[in-house]
C-alpha cells in the first residue's frame, strides 16, 4: 500500500520519495523533519500553551497569534495543522507581526517541548546536531527549500536548536 502524506501546504504526494529527496540525517546534521525526527514540525500533534490557551500542535498555537479577538484565538484550539495554517493565512496581520513573529514561534516550540517529556527527551538527544526544516514547499524563511537556488533562514531550525540549549541548563 502505497503512503500518502499531506505537506505544510496541503498538497499530498508519495511520502517515500519526497521523504528520500528532502532529509538527509547524518551524525552532524538533521535536515527534514520527517520520519524519525517529524516530532520536530510544527505539524506534530502535542499540546502547546501559549496567552491562556491550550492548542494541539504548534502551527495552531502561531498562526492564533495573528488574530487579537479572543473568540477567533479560541477558535485555533480545536484546529489541526493544516486548518490553522489556511486561516493564519486570511488572518490580518497586527502591525508589529514582522518584529514579534520569531518570538512568537520560540514561545510555541518552548511549550511543546516543555508539556512533553518524550519528545523533550528525544530532542536532547539529538546533541550538538544542526537542525534544518528541509522542505518542499518553498519556505526559505522557517526552513530551507533545496530547490530555490538561495538558501534559506531556517528560522524554525534555529528556534528548536535555541530550545534544545535552554533544555540543557534548566531542570524540568
Amino acid at each position: 500500500m502505497e503512503v500518502i502524506i499531506g505537506d505544510e501546504t496541503g498538497s499530498t504526494q508519495d511520502s517515500r520519495s519526497l521523504i528520500k529527496e528532502h532529509s538527509l540525517n547524518n551524525e552532524f546534521f538533521i535536515k527534514g523533519f520527517f520520519g524519525d525526527y517529524r516530532y520536530m514540525s510544527n505539524f506534530h500533534i502535542s499540546p502547546v500553551d501559549y496567552e491562556g490557551l491550550r492548542y494541539n500542535n504548534v502551527e495552531a498555537a502561531f498562526q492564533s497569534a495573528k488574530v487579537s479577538r479572543p473568540a477567533d484565538r479560541e477558535r485555533f484550539t480545536r484546529m489541526s495543522p493544516a486548518e490553522a495554517k489556511m486561516e493564519g493565512r486570511k488572518a490580518l496581520l497586527p502591525a508589529d507581526w514582522q518584529d514579534r513573529k520569531v518570538g512568537v514561534m520560540t514561545e510555541c516550540v518552548f511549550s511543546k517541548y516543555m508539556l512533553s517529556n518524550g519528545i523533550r527527551s528525544q530532542l536532547t538527544d539529538t546533541g550538538e546536531k544542526y537542525l534544518e526544516e528541509t522542505n518542499w514547499w518553498k519556505d526559505n524563511y522557517w526552513g530551507n527549500d533545496p530547490n530555490i537556488t538561495s538558501p534559506g533562514l531556517n528560522k524554525l531550525g534555529k528556534v528548536t536548536m535555541g530550545v534544545r540549549e535552554l533544555f540543557k541548563i534548566i531542570e524540568v
